[in-house]
């Protein structure tokens, strides 16, 4: 996580100062590309410290807590923010793929200060930023928990060892 945290911030800040001297369309979506698949790989080590503290603090009482913690509101946030870094570093990646695919063949780029460079750009951020959080927060919208179960207790189900259906009791 640290090494994460630590990695994508100076790959982050590096891109950045970058920005500034681009004078390409293809030059830009590549960095801002790069820079969402960092965002996305920072906010999975701001995760696992997340998760690495909280295993700390609850040390060797996890089993007693773990359906507790499962239900918790904490264990949903952390859950949201370990899909949504999934997501953006899995849609950057993507379209950071297609996109220099698709620019192989075009060797002449529009420049940046086009609006339809800009449009582009923008709504490439958008989609992804918006697709990764749609996708890590359906799982906890209060109309679909029947489908995505998580934190319930069966007191009498025969799949459970006694030790669980006895710490619900």
């Amino acid at each position: 996580g640290s090494l994460a945290i630590a990695f994508n911030s100076f790959t982050s800040f590096k891109t950045m100062r970058e920005l500034k001297t681009v004078k390409s369309y293809g030059g830009m979506m590549n960095r801002v590309l790069i820079l969402l698949v960092g965002l996305g790989d920072l906010m999975m080590g701001c995760y696992l410290i997340s998760i690495a503290s909280v295993d700390v603090y609850q040390g060797r009482d996890y089993c007693k807590k773990k359906f507790r913690w499962l239900a918790s509101a904490e264990c949903a946030v952390l859950g949201i923010v370990n899909t949504t870094a999934s997501q953006i570093s899995l849609f950057a990646m993507t379209a950071l793929s297609v996109f220099r695919i698709s620019t192989i063949g075009s060797m002449v780029q529009d420049g940046i200060d086009t609006v339809k460079s800009k449009i582009k750009i923008i709504g490439t951020i958008m989609v992804i930023l918006i697709s990764s959080l749609i996708l890590a927060g359906i799982p906890v919208l209060a109309v679909l928990e029947d489908f995505f179960v998580n934190g319930l207790f069966y007191k009498e189900n025969p799949l459970f060892t006694a030790s669980v259906s006895k710490e619900h009791s």
